[in-house]
């Protein structure tokens, strides 16, 4: 089975897919593999530059998803700035997602008393860097579906 023949293919999958190790990254890009998480970090985004930098000046150590460096300063910043902007009042809050790292937030009734964040991170493997897939259109994808048309 190749890619070539499978164009208009895209695979959605979990992010644990990454830790396949056996199948070579060249397949993920040929068959348009999206991969949905709750967290991505986008390294070339000038806010994650700048956190970087601070973080790896002030401890020395490089932040990661998996010790929380990223979600706890997104956490933080969120609800300090909602806290700020609306008081206690948090549902009727708008706090701009801009300045996060890694995850936004959006948040949706789940009964009358609970609220849940229904956003999802979708990115993709594109010249062997990882990318937000949602601000991110390929050629070929256009060119299909300007044939489509």
């Amino acid at each position: 089975m190749y890619a070539g023949k499978y164009q208009n293919v895209t695979f959605i999958v979990p992010e644990s897919w990454l830790n396949y190790d056996n199948i070579e990254t060249e397949y993920f890009m040929d068959f348009k593999t999206h991969y949905i998480s709750s967290y991505f970090v986008d390294y070339s985004n000038q806010n994650v530059i700048n956190f970087l930098n601070k973080f790896r000046q002030k401890y020395s150590i490089e932040p990661t998803l998996k010790q929380f460096a990223f979600q706890g300063y997104d956490i933080t910043y969120y609800f300090l700035s909602s806290l700020c902007e609306k008081g206690t009042t948090f549902q009727a809050c708008n706090t701009p997602n801009d300045y996060l790292l890694s995850t936004k937030f959006e948040f949706k009734p789940l009964n009358a008393n609970t609220l849940e964040n229904s956003f999802v991170n979708i990115f993709k493997i594109k010249d062997y860097h990882f990318v937000e897939a949602t601000n991110d259109i390929d050629e070929e994808d256009t060119k299909v579906n300007k044939k489509k048309r």
